[in-house]
């Protein structure tokens, strides 16, 4: 017994070391590789760029996010010794597939009734294409590399708790969206908005029963409506924007309660993932263990 738990302790630092090596490799190299290619430089004229330069800034990052979820899966495969098959379910994508685009749609309907009613929607090819690539492509990476793969796998697999496995994901997640911001109180701004959003999105993704396809539809969805009513030059927006995300992250509460029974034990910080893990027999600790 003695020397069971030293190398039982052994084995979850280097599932820990693993998991947080392939994950910053797949934040570092493609911003990297972004850098040296001049992506960045593109996207700072974002309002200016043709239908072409979308199309080709869509091909990169629709191919980053196919890199992404296939070293995600075999990352997974090789640390735990998994098929495929059983690779994608612990990245969460076995979820319901329905159930998930379903949840993110009504979750989102307040993004999309109010801008319509008191705004202007834009449908174009450019838009559409905006939709495609940097909504639905985009957020579906982001979600599996964020909260599928570095959050899911310390939280279910490494048994972290909630609070030390979504740290690392959120302070990355809220980092890489501080291009977006143009002085020191934007970047604050944008790192709040964003680092809320990341435990957001996995406590939704925990309370859903490890389906993934309900924090990547509501991200998609989200990220779509900015798109389509002209808010995507930042993470912050206007005032009605700040107004439509509040009504809809409230109302993803809601319908998680309500997904939940309404069991108020299951709150955000009374989170027992052991109730729901469809992944293993060995139960993840609670938040805050």
């Amino acid at each position: 017994m003695s020397q069971v738990k030293p190398q039982k302790s052994r084995k979850k630092l280097i599932q820990i070391t693993w998991i947080i090596a392939v994950f910053l490799f797949l934040v570092v190299v493609p911003q990297a590789v972004g850098r040296w290619i001049g992506v960045s430089k593109i996207i700072a004229q974002w309002s200016s760029l043709t239908f072409d330069q979308l199309l080709q800034l869509a091909a990169l990052y629709t191919i980053q996010q196919a890199v992404t979820l296939s070293v995600c899966a075999l990352a997974v495969m090789f640390l735990f010794r998994r098929s495929l098959l059983h690779a994608l379910r612990e990245l969460g994508l076995n979820g319901n597939f329905k159930t998930g685009w379903l949840v993110g749609f009504v979750v989102s309907l307040p993004m999309l009734i109010i801008p319509s009613v008191i705004g202007h929607a834009t449908i174009n090819s450019n838009v559409l294409l905006q939709v495609i690539a940097f909504g639905i492509i985009t957020g579906f990476g982001e979600e599996i590399l964020f909260r599928g793969f570095a959050f899911g796998l310390l939280y279910q697999r490494v048994r972290l708790g909630f609070w030390l496995s979504v740290i690392l994901p959120t302070i990355i997640f809220a980092i890489g969206h501080l291009y977006q911001a143009h002085g020191i109180a934007s970047s604050l701004d944008i790192l709040t908005v964003t680092a809320l959003g990341s435990v957001w999105f996995a406590w939704l993704y925990v309370r859903w029963e490890y389906n993934l396809w309900v924090p990547i539809s509501i991200h998609a969805f989200m990220d779509s409506w900015f798109f389509v009513f002209g808010a995507n030059n930042s993470v912050l927006g206007n005032t009605t924007l700040i107004v439509d995300r509040g009504l809809a992250i409230l109302l993803s509460i809601i319908l998680t309660l309500w997904h939940c029974h309404w069991d108020l034990r299951k709150t955000f910080v009374n989170i027992r993932p052991q109730e729901v893990s469809p992944l293993s027999t060995m139960s993840p600790p609670a938040v805050g263990a």
